[in-house]
């Protein structure tokens, strides 16, 4: 009996269980499999698989089940199969997760990933080594954790990546190996197929537009279809700027290919795509490969693609909403860490890679199961959540968990303007979500809400670029909303945190009605900040600490409404950096938008002012080390009308 080769899989979702079923159930391999989220409760129960092509299956596990990536000195890998989502915009990437596996020379990489130029950071990271193309055409989900329902056959395409330091002879020969491999079940449909290229265009005409398009609508791919003028007006156009894009690039497809692909889920299956339900569950997205690769391609070809645009930009803005709020999260822990008189649950996505602090308990939560939150929530005195302004399913979501645990406080993402504003937000839109949360947690009845508004966050808003506070750092560039004599509230990062950890070590009631006391919030704003500055102020400082004069900056004045306007006409062309530059002009309007209505700072014993210049230095170093270039926030240079 020939000896069993060894892979290693990374990612055993939906499809990477099948595909370690099939290969297990093959007899030519040995699969070893890296889990997170859903570790112990294989190891403890193994998987439950409901498989079309397989059958019911129960507490099955692979040949070996770890926890993290075992080096190559350990363990010597045949293959290493990759199916975890590549979200190119997160770190680490699948390259540099997998690196310490990899064997050179010896090890296949297997990418049975979406998208388009997924393989050059492997190719670059390991020159040697060869690297396949696996086009997976499953219908695989994992619907609560180790459960897999596999309801669409399972069909492969493999092809190898062309490495020009490995013969293309050799690279055909290991793809065909691997093909007899994973083949060996009788249970698949696998095959080699040499043209890359073509296979992959091919899946985007679906994957770029019908995916995309669910996850954006929240609709399946049934449903879509049913949908007033919706494959008439999106899903069609979207899918003939792909086979357009094809094209420039030398990839014809085959004529009705756009029409096939919307019809290749049966209607009444009602099938949600994978965007679609990582959005759902607030997973990051892997937008860059399967829509921005082609959009790029296409565009620097002459492909006019106003759809795809739109789509990418969305995403892109969709992605920003599941990143953002991280940030300020940070010090809201390390403050109540530092009183010592509060036990901390952190809730996070199993695909999170936030670092936790110590002496703080995770819990794994699923939004797409409402009963890992409640699970999480029973027994806490508060919840506070610093979710996007745009993260509204999922605030609803936590709300009504909280509901259901009998959370008595809830702290809603309160962190920023004044909310309570409906001038501004008419102009703004972004706080009219807000006050449905607090709506809605006042009609549940459960909790009671406190609302910590502190103003933009100070460093945070001077770091990113002239879009925000109008300065630019790193080019010496200041541009001044109208005279930049326009006071608005603002608070740091640290301020918010000690204001949020002494709220929440405040007694919940007093006999003595004029103590201050968690109840005295109950159902109120409480405004914080740490400044009350214009732009002309922060300018000041920034000369100070960077020890330049005004001379040796680019000075320029815009008026305030027309930067305004500028941002509100690049979101309406789908450029969503037009929506920082609206939201910051309309705080420096002249009507007292960036004015809180009283101060909370006493009652909550935190500094009715702090060191300008010092954290302007702060801001200061952020910008000069890039701190946000590669995280949330998009740089931009200031507008112009």
């Amino acid at each position: 009996m020939a000896e069993k080769a060894e892979i290693l899989l990374v990612g055993s979702g939906g499809v990477g269980t099948i595909a370690a079923l099939n290969l297990e159930i093959g007899g030519l391999a040995r699969v070893t499999a890296v889990l997170r989220s859903n570790y112990e409760k294989v190891v403890n129960e193994g998987f439950h698989i409901k498989s079309c092509d397989h059958g019911d299956i129960k507490n099955w596990r692979p040949s070996q089940v770890i926890n993290k990536i075992p080096s190559s000195e350990q363990h010597e890998f045949d293959y290493i199969i990759v199916t975890t989502k590549n979200v190119a915009d997160s770190h680490p990437t699948c390259a540099e997760l997998i690196a310490p596996a990899v064997t050179p020379g010896r090890t296949t990489i297997v990418l049975i990933q979406n998208g388009l130029h997924i393989e050059k950071p492997f190719l670059e990271a390991f020159p040697q080594n060869t690297v396949l193309s696996g086009i997976s055409l499953i219908g695989s989900h994992e619907t609560s954790t180790a459960v897999i329902e596999h309801e669409d056959p399972d069909r492969l395409v493999i092809g190898a990546f062309s490495n020009p330091n490995v013969p293309q002879e050799q690279q055909d020969r290991i793809a065909q190996d691997f093909v007899k491999m994973y083949s060996a079940s009788g249970k698949t449909d696998c095959t080699f197929e040499p043209d890359v290229p073509f296979y992959r265009w091919q899946k985007l005409v679906y994957n770029a537009c019908l995916n995309p398009i669910c996850a954006i609508t929240g609709l399946d791919t049934g449903t879509i279809r049913l949908a007033d003028d919706a494959v008439a007006t999106l899903v069609r156009p979207a899918m003939d700027e792909i086979v357009e894009a094809a094209r420039a690039c030398g990839v014809n497809l085959p004529d009705g290919v756009a029409e096939r692909m919307i019809n290749i889920d049966p209607l009444t299956m009602y099938l949600r795509p994978s965007m679609a339900e990582d959005v759902l569950k607030g997973n990051l997205i892997e937008f860059e490969n399967i829509v921005g690769a082609p959009l790029r391609e296409g565009t620097s070809r002459g492909v006019a693609m106003p759809t795809q645009t739109f789509l990418y930009h969305t995403l892109k803005t969709m992605q920003w909403r599941l990143k953002a709020g991280g940030q300020v999260g940070t010090y809201l822990t390390n403050a109540l860490l530092s009183t010592g008189k509060h036990q901390i649950t952190a809730l996070t996505r199993s695909d999170s890679k936030n670092p936790i602090p110590s002496g703080v308990t995770v819990a794994h939560i699923n939004y797409a199961e409402p009963s890992t939150l409640v699970d999480a929530l029973r027994g806490h005195d508060a919840l506070i959540y610093s979710l996007s302004v745009l993260a509204t399913d999922e605030a609803d979501r936590l709300i009504k968990a909280a509901a259901e645990a009998e959370v008595p406080w809830i702290l809603p993402n309160e962190f920023g303007y004044n909310s309570d504003n409906d001038v501004v937000n008419k102009d703004t839109l972004t706080g009219f979500p807000k006050k449905a949360q607090r709506k809605l947690i006042e009609e549940l009845g459960k909790s009671s809400w406190i609302g910590i508004a502190t103003g933009y966050w100070y460093e945070y808003s001077l770091s990113v670029g002239g879009w925000s506070f109008g300065f630019d750092i790193k080019n010496k560039e200041a541009t001044f909303y109208d005279s930049g004599d326009v006071k608005i509230h603002t608070s740091t990062w640290p301020q918010i945190g000690k204001a949020v950890a002494n709220l929440l070590s405040l007694p919940i009631t007093s006999d003595d009605s004029s103590a201050t006391t968690v109840s005295s919030f109950r159902n109120k704003f409480a405004f914080i900040s740490s400044f009350y500055v214009n732009q002309q102020d922060i300018f000041a400082s920034l000369l100070r600490v960077t020890g330049t004069s005004r001379d040796e900056w680019k000075i320029s004045n815009q008026p305030s409404a027309a930067r305004f306007a500028f941002g509100k006409q690049m979101l309406q062309k789908g450029d969503r950096r037009g929506f920082g530059l609206a939201l910051y002009a309309r705080t420096f309007f002249p009507d007292g938008a960036g004015t809180h209505p009283s101060s909370a700072n006493a009652l909550l014993s935190i500094p009715e002012t702090e060191d300008i210049d010092e954290y302007t230095a702060t801001a200061v170093k952020m910008a000069n080390e890039n701190y946000f270039e590669n995280k949330v926030v998009p740089r931009i240079t200031p507008a112009s009308s």
